[in-house]
C-alpha cells in the first residue's frame, strides 16, 4: 500500500468531480451524472494504489462539513421564487399525498416482483429521499445501508435521466413543474438537474426533495411502528 501525503485524497476527489463535470458538459448524457462519473474514477484510483476505504475516509472526513452550507445555499433560489411556491401549495400538497403513496408502494411491488427479502424491501422505500435521511429511515425499520444507499443513486441518477424526457413526451414546459419533479423523484441528483434550466426550477425541484424526504421520514416509520 502506497503512503499518500496529507491532502492528496482531497485533491484526487476534487479533480475526479471536476473530471465529472467536465465529460457530463461535454457530453450532455443524463447518465454520466459528475457525482457518478467523479464516484466511478476514485473508486478507481483507490483499487489501483490499493488505498483501504479507511483511510480514504478519514482523509476527506472534512468534505461532509460543506454539506450544510451547500443546503443553506438552496435557500437562495427559493427565496427568489417564494411567491410562485405560496401560490402552487395545493398542486404541492396533493402531489405529496398521490406521488409519495405511489412511490411507497412502488418499492413495496418491486420487492415483490423480484422475489426480494424483507429487508431487501425495506431499503426501497427510502430511495426517493435525499441520502442522509434514506439512511436513518433505514436503519429505522430493519433496511440494509448498503442497499439503501445503492437504491438512492440508482433512483437519483435514473430519475433525473428520464424524468425530463417524460415531461417532454406530455408537453409540460412549466418549469416549476419539471424542476418539482425531478426534486421529488431524483433528490439531490434532480436538483442538480433543476439547476440547468433556471432559478424557477431549482426553487421548486428544492421544494420536491424537501417534503419527500419530510414525508418519508414520518411515515414510513409510523407505518412499521404500527404494524
Amino acid at each position: 500500500m502506497i503512503t499518500f501525503p496529507p491532502l492528496l485524497l482531497l485533491a484526487v476527489t476534487a479533480i475526479a468531480y471536476q473530471s465529472g463535470a467536465w465529460i457530463y458538459r461535454k457530453s450532455k448524457i443524463p447518465m454520466l451524472q459528475p457525482v457518478l462519473v467523479s464516484a466511478f474514477i476514485v473508486v478507481c484510483f483507490l483499487f489501483f494504489f490499493n488505498v483501504p476505504f479507511s483511510t480514504y475516509r478519514e482523509e476527506t472526513k472534512i468534505l461532509p462539513l460543506f454539506l450544510g452550507p451547500v443546503v443553506v445555499a438552496l435557500a437562495v433560489p427559493l427565496y427568489e421564487s417564494l411567491r410562485r411556491v405560496q401560490e402552487a401549495m395545493l398542486p404541492i400538497v396533493c402531489t405529496l399525498v398521490i406521488g409519495g403513496g405511489m412511490i411507497l408502494l412502488s418499492g413495496f411491488a418491486l420487492g415483490q416482483l423480484a422475489n426480494l427479502d424483507t429487508q431487501m424491501t425495506y431499503s426501497l422505500l427510502t430511495r426517493s429521499s435525499t441520502a442522509p435521511i434514506a439512511l436513518e429511515i433505514a436503519q429505522k425499520i430493519g433496511g440494509d445501508v448498503s442497499l439503501t444507499i445503492i437504491g438512492v443513486i440508482i433512483s437519483g441518477v435514473i430519475g433525473s435521466a428520464i424524468t425530463p424526457v417524460i415531461l417532454d413526451l406530455c408537453d409540460i414546459k412549466d418549469l416549476s413543474i419539471r424542476g418539482f419533479t425531478l426534486g421529488f423523484t431524483s433528490h439531490a441528483f434532480g436538483i442538480a438537474r433543476a439547476a440547468e434550466m433556471g432559478v424557477e426550477s431549482t426553487a421548486f425541484a428544492t421544494i420536491g426533495m424537501g417534503t419527500m424526504a419530510c414525508a418519508t421520514a414520518i411515515v414510513v416509520p409510523s407505518i412499521f411502528g404500527l404494524g
